[in-house]
């Protein structure tokens, strides 16, 4: 959405500056600054289990906090129709890339944002728990942004795997439930 933003077309800036696919935005309903996917979507082709290709409306995508219709349903996402404008703010869209590079480490090797926040911020957890000092191998938790898992230099799925768990086994002992944002697939 970064290219589509800079050539004028606006309405999703917020959404310009997160990393990945905009099949993994759709999926995750990806949100950023109080805009997320589910504010800008129209609809979304896809292929279902049976190869058959649909188009999902917006309600039919049921869209909730970093969930969607495809965490429960097998679709293969090819495209999505967004509300636009056509006067983008290439201006907001820089001043939110300067802001996630002063709190993300996004200059490193990293796994994104790791944990939905719940019952309050997951970096808050993390950092309350003491789990911000965590490291396996060359994996660890991010000191500029806690709920960023950075790879310092050969971390394996398996090091980033187990700082995960390690977390998640860390935050259960004080009475937190930390979930995904992230889809882990074996």
């Amino acid at each position: 959405m970064f290219i589509i933003t800079k050539q004028g077309i606006g309405g999703f800036e917020e959404l310009a500056c997160i990393p990945g696919s905009i099949g993994g935005l759709i999926y995750q309903n990806a949100s950023f600054n109080n805009v997320s996917v589910s504010d800008v979507i129209i609809n979304v082709e896809c292929i279902d289990k049976d190869g058959n290709l649909v188009y999902l409306n917006k309600e039919e995508l049921k869209y909730g906090y970093r969930n969607s219709v495809f965490k429960n349903k097998e679709y293969l996402i090819l495209s999505g129709v967004f509300k636009y404008n056509k006067n983008a703010d290439i201006n907001k869209l820089y001043s939110y890339l300067d802001y996630k590079k002063k709190v993300q480490p996004l200059n490193t090797k990293n796994a994104g944002s790791i944990f939905i926040n719940n019952q309050k911020s997951a970096w808050k957890i993390i950092k309350e728990i003491g789990a911000d000092k965590y490291q396996i191998n060359d994996a660890c938790v991010s000191s500029k942004h806690n709920n960023f898992l950075i790879n310092l230099n050969n971390a394996s799925f398996k090091d980033m795997y187990s700082l995960i768990v390690k977390i998640k086994d860390q935050a259960r002992n004080y009475g937190y439930e930390l979930d995904l944002e992230i889809e882990i697939i074996n």
